[in-house]
């Protein structure tokens, strides 16, 4: 392909989607907006430079590796430090051009300003474009093109439609440092688009040599889903790097967009299916030979041989982003997301999470004091006089929990397992959800230990000495109180006093326990079905409909990496903090499954998740293990309390019923 047929082609087929007129850019139509987003390591940032430098190479057929120019830290890439560690470290925007027409004196471009008067001269070697604000003076005062000085120029109209496209480069996912430093990237992603007032498309760029759906893919998928408003799967395709054609792919589309929309496969088929494409991204070849120009012989790796080389590779390139900008002319693309959407939806999803740390709190006191009732219970069935009832049932007890109070103003607290740390009350730091921002916060202050006075911050809290990414804003502070609980009400009291047998007086306490668990499992599901009103406000706004498993994929990232670490001697704290973390979020799993009813759920992944969730039994379990579990918890069920025990029962056989169809 002749370099003047790449250009026209690409001028063409840019024109055709980026071009806004002057009355399109004044009602708001441009520019166009495109969203990088994707695992770490995947190319986000080697195609946002393939597209920045574009136009120079097929401007300049012969421009040299020193020439192309790099954006958002593409350098760091090939780190060696931890290959899985994003090495994108903010989500930034970048206006891209193509073609666009440059004043030859004020150096500004046409698509910066599209109300803006061209000329271009006519009798120059080549014609030249300027801005006639720009151009009437110089020839006021000499007579010759500014460019080429060619005497006495003849000028032209120049009938120029600025054209652009601007990107949204942001920090990967699945991120080896960590969970957190995934949270972080998604406030970074949003501080980005919150610049914005629309997204035109969604780019999810995936390594297409990778190894199918593997478990941090389906994490990194179900992270996106949970960040993207409902209705933008439209508006999303999906970009294969390192694949020459679609025989380099190893993915099945309809099990990828089963995990991008959090649904069963048979349920994704039926929805609008991904557009996608392939790029074998010249871009990278170009940091490859940097490398290598740098690293060995000159003669060896001959740098107009390489550059020969990377001219083929940019021609191939060309093509399939012709095939892109193809693909992004469909209508659907056209109509933009409105980036409150994303902000919206990131707002209630932060304020389940404050929800689940105040009702796990609660959530914990009411299972203790449930706990306490079943072995009062058992202690009372074991009684054999009536000295042993006074001694342990007409005590009044007394028992400490911690509970939330509403402030006037936000706190900073701690988001570490059973930490209850009120580390800043009223915070001067403007409310955030950025974990960045607690570097900031007065809790990360020490005192000066060498010279006895003054402050240096830390990386850790000095009030509750766990990382500032722990921490984060709510108007509410932790208290411990101490509850005292009676056994019997004045009524029941009294009833045990008349009663004339010992027997009597057993069944009249076991009467009160079993009121007393009734009212527990009460506010038990008060606080469940508060959780579930913003969890369903989430689900009604995200492209995620399936938060559960959101959360399930998230325990399986912390896995992936408490395994990574197993062989590290020197990780011992790190581990400890993962674990203690995983099974923190296995708690939220477990109240939210137990909330959801996901037994009724129309994906039968969630199905069994829940029924093996119930019974207690892993994926590997075999029908013999499936059997015992459910003969164990049958023989826990308790006849006495015939309302739990009838609703308890059918949940056990729902869940037997699920795994037994699952096995056939």
């Amino acid at each position: 392909m002749s370099e003047s047929s790449i250009k026209k082609q690409f001028r063409d087929a840019w024109h055709r989607l980026f071009s806004r007129t002057a009355q399109e850019q004044k009602q708001g139509q441009g520019p166009f907006h495109l969203l990088l987003l994707g695992p770490t390591g995947s190319g986000k940032t080697s195609f946002l430079n393939l597209l920045c430098n574009m136009d120079a190479v097929v401007e300049h057929s012969e421009m040299k590796i020193e020439q192309f120019r790099n954006f958002n830290e593409i350098t760091l890439e090939n780190s060696l430090e931890d290959r899985m560690a994003s090495k994108t470290s903010g989500a930034k925007v970048y206006d891209v051009s193509f073609g666009d027409k440059q004043c030859g004196i004020c150096q500004g471009f046409a698509s910066d300003d599209p109300h803006a008067t061209w000329v271009q001269t006519h009798g120059c070697p080549k014609p030249h474009f300027f801005h006639r604000s720009c151009l009437a003076p110089w020839l006021q005062q000499r007579n010759e093109c500014p460019t080429c000085r060619t005497p006495s120029p003849e000028l032209y109209h120049a009938n120029v439609t600025g054209s652009k496209l601007r990107v949204i480069d942001t920090p990967g996912f699945g991120d080896s440092r960590g969970f957190e430093h995934d949270k972080r990237h998604v406030s970074k992603i949003l501080e980005a688009i919150e610049g914005v007032n629309f997204i035109n498309a969604i780019c999810l760029v995936i390594n297409g040599r990778e190894s199918r759906m593997n478990p941090m893919l389906k994490y990194v998928l179900s992270q996106i889903s949970s960040i993207m408003p409902a209705g933008v799967i439209n508006n999303v395709f999906v970009l294969f790097t390192n694949a020459n054609d679609g025989l380099d792919l190893n993915f099945d589309m309809a099990e990828l967009e089963s995990n991008l929309l959090m649904a069963s496969v048979s349920a994704a088929t039926s929805t609008p299916k991904l557009n996608w494409t392939f790029i074998e991204n010249p871009y990278a070849r170009v940091e490859k030979a940097k490398n290598l120009s740098g690293r060995y012989n000159a003669s060896y790796y001959n740098n107009d041989m390489i550059s020969s080389g990377l001219k083929i590779a940019f021609e191939q390139g060309a093509r399939r982003l012709e095939d892109l900008f193809d693909v992004l002319q469909k209508p659907k693309f056209q109509i933009p997301i409105h980036t409150n959407k994303f902000l919206d939806l990131h707002a209630k999803k932060q304020q389940i999470d404050k929800n689940f740390v105040d009702i796990l709190a609660q959530y914990r006191a009411e299972q203790d004091l449930d706990t306490q009732l079943d072995k009062a219970r058992k202690d009372l069935e074991a009684a054999s006089n009536k000295k042993q009832l006074n001694e342990n049932y007409m005590v009044a007890k007394k028992q400490k929990q911690w509970v939330t109070t509403a402030t006037a103003s936000h706190n900073t607290l701690c988001n570490y397992p059973g930490c209850h740390c009120n580390c800043h009350l009223n915070c001067t730091l403007c409310k955030s959800f950025d974990p960045e921002v607690f570097r900031g916060c007065a809790a990360m202050c020490h005192p000066c230990t060498d010279s006895g006075h003054g402050f240096t911050r830390k990386d850790h809290c000095a009030e509750c000495g766990h990382a500032y990414s722990y921490h984060y804003h709510n108007e509410v502070k932790w208290e411990e109180k101490e509850k005292t609980i009676h056994r019997l009400n004045d009524t029941k009291k009294k009833a045990f006093d008349q009663a004339s047998t010992f027997e009597q007086q057993k069944r009249i306490l076991l009467e009160s326990l079993a009121h007393e668990k009734r009212t527990t499992e009460a506010r038990l599901k008060l606080l469940k079905e508060q959780l579930l009103i913003n969890v369903d406000a989430f689900q009604n706004l995200a492209m995620s409909r399936n938060f559960l498993k959101v959360l399930q994929r998230q325990i399986d990232l912390v896995a992936l990496h408490i395994e990574a670490l197993a062989a590290d001697a020197s990780s011992i704290e790190s581990r400890r903090e993962l674990n203690d973390m995983k099974a923190e979020m296995e708690k939220r799993v477990m109240v939210l499954a137990n909330s959801l009813k996901p037994q009724d759920s129309s994906d039968p992944a969630v199905r069994e998740n829940w029924a093996r969730m119930f019974l207690g039994v892993t994926s590997s379990a075999s029908q013999r293990d499936i059997k015992n579990a459910y003969n164990r918890k049958e023989k826990e069920l308790d006849p006495r309390f015939p309302t739990g025990c009838k609703d308890a029962f059918a949940k056990l056989k729902r869940a037997y019923t699920i795994l037994q169809s699952t096995a056939a």
